[in-house]
């Protein structure tokens, strides 16, 4: 899909999640019509979606992957190790991936 900016590039980008062939990475590149003009994003946080309720994954700097459930854990993070040991990160706790978040390096 092609979407365009103004002459800015977005502090974060979301990106919604129709179905789990969708592939999340860990880094995201845009490419800009201008030559060796690419701009580099870092994933910082999931969002899922089911049984009417949100839980959430936020990855650090160094790709450590945290879960949230305000519901089940309160305000505490629960680590789950680096990011890619996770064995299924469409899915957690039942809930399916709804968003992706990626931030500006």
């Amino acid at each position: 899909m092609t979407t365009q900016f103004n002459n800015y590039n977005p502090p974060l980008i979301g990106i919604s999640i129709g179905n789990a062939n969708v592939q999340i990475t860990a880094s995201l590149a845009i490419q800009f019509d201008e030559p060796n003009h690419n701009v580099k994003y870092c994933l910082c946080g999931i969002i899922y979606h089911g049984s009417f309720h949100f839980t959430a994954r936020i990855i650090d700097k160094a790709m450590n992957t945290y879960y949230y459930d305000g519901m089940k854990t309160g305000p505490e993070c629960i680590l789950e190790g680096k990011f890619h040991t996770i064995l299924n990160i469409h899915e957690v706790e039942r809930r399916e991936t709804s968003t992706s978040i990626y931030t500006l390096l």
